[in-house]
């Protein structure tokens, strides 16, 4: 048999139990039930704290998902807005040269036309290719130019359009202060020069030296479609001329003396008549740019490359369609007002 314990001591063990736990009837008759409203106080403040960490993370979440989609939403609609511009230019484009056998040079000089549709903002160029540095044509002198007056300094500027050429041509010889696949190879490039003509200006991105920042500078003003080393000053961007010169001359002098234009004996030029129009004898190809900002809220450009023929069924051939995050200069901010887009066309 097991000893007992005294009745006292156990009435001191069971009062210290709470009194829920004790079956009735082991309850001495003189044991009162305790009062455990601050033990159901405690559960119900931790129960309620639980719930509203719980709710609080599913409405921040929910708050998070809602941002993805609406920045998704707004990504398709600048995207949808920038294909729309895009294509819209470019058949105007065709219509016009089928209409008058020709484009008028000032819609394609590649300054900037503005619209709004709601509450979203388009900048529309167009930059004829005639008038820009074809880079499987360029020099290394017009190479060279042209890096200097995009802001490079002339050791860099000299080595660069060296490199360009050497990643372009087909032999293996690198040229003075250029790379062909031993340099590339020393700066830990996975992959050497190409050696075969460029495709699209932004494998220029591939060429030893190249950074994003200047590769940002040159798109707007390069091509790969005008087959040609010469330039067309009436055809020319104005950003282009300014970079030729170095700033050398002022906007309305680039604009009125394109003629006359020839800053350097490097830089080989067409033997032009300003005749206000582009002669339909020459390559009928232009660089579209259509950008679609919303405010505050980043922006999209489509890059098309169209070459106007009579023959297409449409009357133009598509030769590029891409998307390019382009650097909008802080020169040439976004005017206060514009016209919508349905009465600009």
């Amino acid at each position: 048999m097991q000893p007992r314990l005294p009745t006292q001591h156990w009435r001191i063990f069971l009062s210290r139990l709470p009194s829920a736990s004790i079956p009735r009837a082991f309850r001495p008759t003189n044991m009162a039930p305790r009062d455990e409203s601050g033990f159901v106080l405690i559960a119900v403040i931790g129960i309620l704290l639980l719930l509203a960490i719980l709710v609080s993370s599913l409405t921040s979440t929910s708050s998070t998902e809602m941002k993805v989609s609406a920045a998704r939403t707004l990504h398709s609609e600048l995207q949808a807005l920038a294909d729309g511009m895009a294509r819209l230019t470019a058949y105007r484009l065709a219509e016009a040269r089928l209409a008058t056998n020709a484009v008028p040079s000032t819609v394609a000089d590649g300054e900037p036309l503005y619209c709004r549709d709601g509450k979203l903002a388009v900048e529309i160029r167009i930059r004829d290719v005639n008038g820009l540095i074809d880079i499987n044509y360029a020099s290394v002198d017009l190479l060279e130019i042209l890096l200097r007056g995009v802001g490079v300094d002339a050791a860099r500027a000299s080595r660069i359009a060296a490199a360009i050429v050497d990643f372009r041509d087909p032999d293996d010889i690198p040229l003075p202060g250029g790379a062909e696949a031993a340099e590339y190879a020393q700066a830990q490039r996975p992959f050497g020069p190409k050696n075969a003509p460029f495709e699209t200006t932004t494998e220029l991105d591939q060429v030893l030296g190249m950074t994003p920042e200047l590769l940002s500078e040159l798109l707007p003003l390069v091509t790969v479609h005008a087959r040609s080393p010469r330039i067309d000053p009436a055809a020319a961007p104005l950003d282009l001329l300014q970079a030729l010169t170095r700033g050398k001359y002022g906007a309305e002098t680039m604009l009125t003396a394109r003629d006359q234009f020839k800053p350097f004996d490097q830089i080989p030029m067409r033997t032009i008549t300003r005749s206000g129009v582009q002669s339909r004898t020459r390559v009928q190809i232009f660089a579209i740019q259509a950008t679609v900002a919303a405010a505050g809220d980043g922006k999209i450009s489509r890059n098309v490359v169209v070459e106007l023929m009579s023959s297409a069924q449409t009357g133009l051939v598509v030769r590029e369609w891409a998307q390019r995050s382009t650097k909008v200069r802080a020169s040439r901010a976004w005017p206060a007002t514009m016209p919508t887009c349905e009465t600009a066309q």
